[in-house]
């Protein structure tokens, strides 16, 4: 991009960038600690009220898909700000949903309205920068994305047992409230608009970024390293406490302080873009990933899998995790940056469908552990492979 076009449009500060996407990645799991509490008072079963976590998956993935080419077509302030009212408005109705019916309804409004601030806050802070300026800022996103499975349930444990699981949307509609507010006053727009809204124009942007096959490459490659630690986040508890008998009280510190790898990764990444080769540090990072998912695996297969095992070898698998995210995503949104609306769009969708499938597939083994090295050697196997054929093949 340059210097000119940039000094054109609006720089958003980036602690409103951070805060608008991280209204979207909270709700998605602070609410799993509340689940056997609503489900009491809303007398329903256990498979029905985890739709509330399954649909609001699904809208978070659909609605990034929505968002970009309508932000690259109207521009990115008002596409944000109709998320932001969207995901408030879906925050009110799941703290008054009367029933089952009703919450499950609403969460997937709430997920819509979450995936505006997820996939417009990366593209806004792509709009105003060169690559390594911007790779460096997603960096901090991609870090609320890895942090938000750790961090949520610790939140939404806490106001559950406190003051009830409705709580949890009262407290996130009045977040949704205040990032309008903060929006209103120092959100600008950060592009220019093209104006053609139509739906056959729209489609064939869609198309041109889908088909593009470095952007194919970069995109799957990169959404495999960053959400494919989702199957450690979902076999957790059954490794840790299942398996190994560590207090289930003590699981949530262990997955929080595998989290400390992932924000180590990321800032070493923002700290070393612009020292050293992208290539080389995906490679590097990719290496690394691949052999200790193998370690871990074999370790699991062996039965020699032990508390301190696994606190090291997934800080080690979240480090290379938070390294290789960033770095993908900065470059997956520069290689078309005429559609970088639509193309964040198409990354934030495949993310959340890559972090469901492994956390699906992570629960069909017999052994979690076992599984989980599997599901891990295997995602991030394909996701070096791939990494690799997208960076070389320019």
């Amino acid at each position: 991009m340059s210097q000119t076009a940039a000094s054109k449009r609006g720089q958003a500060p980036l602690w409103l960038l951070l805060l608008i996407a991280f209204t979207g990645t909270l709700a998605m799991h602070v609410f799993v600690p509340a689940l056997p509490i609503a489900q009491q008072a809303l007398a329903t079963s256990t498979q029905h009220i985890q739709l509330t976590i399954t649909v609001y998956v699904i809208g978070l993935a659909v609605g990034q898909l929505i968002y970009g080419p309508i932000s690259d077509a109207i521009g990115r302030r008002p596409a944000v700000f109709a998320g932001l009212t969207i995901y408030f408005v879906g925050s009110l109705a799941a703290l008054m949903a009367p029933s089952l019916p009703t919450l499950v309804a609403a969460r997937f409004l709430q997920a819509l309205g979450g995936a505006g601030g997820l996939s417009l806050a990366r593209v806004m802070v792509r709009d105003a920068s060169g690559e390594a300026e911007a790779t460096k800022n997603l960096a901090l996103l991609n870090l609320i994305l890895l942090i938000g499975p750790g961090v949520a349930p610790i939140i939404g444990s806490l106001l559950s047992t406190t003051m009830g699981w409705r709580s949890i949307f009262g407290v996130l509609a009045a977040l949704g409230g205040i990032t309008i507010l903060l929006a209103v006053r120092k959100l600008p727009e950060t592009t220019f608009p093209s104006g053609n809204l139509a739906p056959s124009l729209m489609i064939r942007d869609f198309l041109h970024v889908i088909t593009n096959r470095r952007f194919a490459l970069i995109t799957l490659g990169g959404c495999l390293a960053s959400t494919g630690s989702y199957a450690y986040f979902a076999s957790a508890p059954y490794i840790l406490h299942g398996q190994l008998a560590v207090p289930l009280s003590h699981v949530g510190f262990y997955v929080s302080f595998t989290l400390v790898g992932a924000s180590i990764g990321t800032l070493s990444a923002r700290f070393l873009v612009g020292r050293v080769k992208l290539s080389s540090l995906i490679r590097i990072a990719g290496s690394i990933a691949v052999v200790n998912a193998l370690v871990f695996l074999v370790i699991a297969w062996s039965h020699l899998l032990s508390p301190t095992w696994v606190l090291l070898l997934t800080f080690i698998q979240l480090v290379c995790a938070g390294t290789i995210s960033p770095l993908s995503l900065g470059t997956a949104l520069g290689v078309i940056p005429k559609m970088a609306g639509s193309a964040s769009g198409v990354y934030g969708f495949c993310q959340m469908m890559v972090g469901a499938i492994c956390t699906f597939l992570v629960g069909l083994g017999s052994n979690p552990a076992v599984a989980c090295g599997f599901v891990m050697l295997g995602a991030y196997g394909l996701s070096f492979l791939l990494l690799w054929r997208g960076r070389l093949n320019t």
